[in-house]
């Protein structure tokens, strides 16, 4: 169960009223959780007075010079994996707390799904489409398709042609943030 901050002296509820949907992690700056919500427990499990080493805690690479930037900021990761669940997490640092806010994307998945078919894909371009929705790198979708990098282009090609130029946009940025986030590993 996840523990709630009490004002002193009451027993009103100071955590912050956000959809069941949203989970909520509080980890000190050396990492150790302090506070899950139960949405937080459901996608990573019970952390509390841990290290965490989870999905957000993978791409956040404290003392990097990339974060040295983010010291007091927020940053966003896409498609971070937990188990087999894609998650959007973002990520406050206010100097004293890591707050992280995680959203399970898979319903918004299906939905991008569903709203694709209207483009007329073909079964092996919606494979891809969901694939690449769910975060996969582009080396990663051709090896669980058993296609080489070349087709993958085609079909990836093929998909962008046939969808607006707007949504195009949309999912290249989404998906290239995330390609460049691999490549860091």
């Amino acid at each position: 169960m996840a523990k709630t901050k009490k004002e002193p002296g009451s027993n009103r509820d100071l955590t912050p009223a956000l959809p069941e949907s949203v989970g909520v992690c509080i980890k000190s700056q050396n990492e150790t959780v302090e506070f899950q919500n139960q949405s937080c427990l459901d996608i990573c499990g019970d952390q509390l007075g841990r290290r965490c080493e989870k999905g957000c805690m993978e791409r956040y690479l404290p003392g990097t010079t990339e974060d040295r930037i983010f010291d007091n900021a927020f940053r966003v990761f896409r498609n971070v994996k937990i188990d087999s669940r894609s998650i959007d997490a973002i990520m406050i640092n206010d100097g004293t707390k890591l707050t992280t806010l995680l959203c399970d994307r898979s319903a918004a998945i299906e939905k991008q799904l569903e709203y694709l078919k209207k483009f007329k894909l073909s079964k092996a371009e919606q494979k891809v489409a969901e694939l690449y929705l769910m975060g996969l790198s582009n080396s990663e979708i051709a090896t669980k398709l058993f296609i080489s990098k070349g087709t993958l282009r085609t079909h990836l090609n093929t998909i962008y042609k046939k969808i607006p130029e707007d949504l195009k946009r949309e999912l290249m940025s989404s998906h290239s943030a995330f390609e460049t986030k691999q490549k860091m590993k």
